[in-house]
């Protein structure tokens, strides 16, 4: 069984907080919790395990992305979508930035293409973050 990381977790339910919500308390109201249960999450103690699974709608994490996070994974980002009174989880794509793609290409291309030009390189990681917005893949900045 693999060993859970409650710190861990109680830092990425921290950090996803303060993106969606303006207050501890307005995230716990929005999953149906006490603001005091919220934060011994962020604290990194435990709470009962049904907790998580009122959490993460409000977060926008899939289910069980909690427990993923715990044994060290990654939440998976989705909506929720109502329609006729059905929710439908759908997942959704994590933002990245521009820099962060270009970052990415130059350490590849410099590791694997030795002898390729850092103007070559730099043009590889524009036209990569082009293509990838043109096939609507959510890139912030430039």
């Amino acid at each position: 069984m693999a060993t859970r990381d409650l710190g861990r977790l109680g830092k990425a339910v921290k950090a996803r907080r303060v993106k969606l919500f303006t207050s501890r308390l307005s995230a716990a109201r929005a999953a149906g919790i006490s603001k005091d249960t919220w934060k011994r999450v962020e604290d990194g103690l435990p709470v009962q395990p049904g907790t998580y699974s009122k959490m993460e709608p409000a977060l926008k994490w899939a289910f069980e992305s909690c427990e993923a996070v715990t044994e060290g994974g990654e939440p998976l980002l989705v909506e929720y979508v109502t329609t006729d009174g059905d929710v439908t989880m759908v997942s959704k794509p994590q933002v990245v930035s521009a820099g962060e793609v270009k970052d990415a290409v130059k350490i590849s291309a410099f590791a694997t293409m030795p002898d390729a030009t850092i103007g070559s390189v730099q043009a590889q990681a524009d036209r990569l973050v082009e293509e990838l917005r043109k096939l609507g893949f959510p890139i912030e900045g430039d």
